[in-house]
């Protein structure tokens, strides 16, 4: 998903950049269902969404995205795997 921001006041450009990556609902399409999530945060080493009021963070190791072991819930490899690619990591 792509979209332009065009920022008039210059005192509000990190508050519009964490709404946008807050508000927006991106989506995810893994063994024939679609999972909807926001982008809490992402860095080249950690990505934290939230997917159905639950947070889920995924950090990058050796063997690729796996789950931090602080998520309440463990999400299937094949299902991060498409959400990384949808945040673009």
């Amino acid at each position: 998903m792509l979209f332009a921001i065009k920022i008039i006041n210059p005192s509000l450009e990190k508050q519009l950049i964490f709404t946008s990556m807050s508000q927006t609902r991106l989506e995810a399409h893994y063994e024939n269902r679609t999972y909807y999530f926001y982008l809490i945060s992402k860095s080249p080493n950690k990505i934290s969404i939230n997917a159905y009021s639950t947070e889920y963070t995924f950090l990058k190791t050796e063997k690729g995205w796996e789950n931090a072991p602080t998520n309440k819930n463990m999400m299937a490899y094949g299902l991060i795997a498409v959400m990384i690619q949808v945040v673009g990591a």
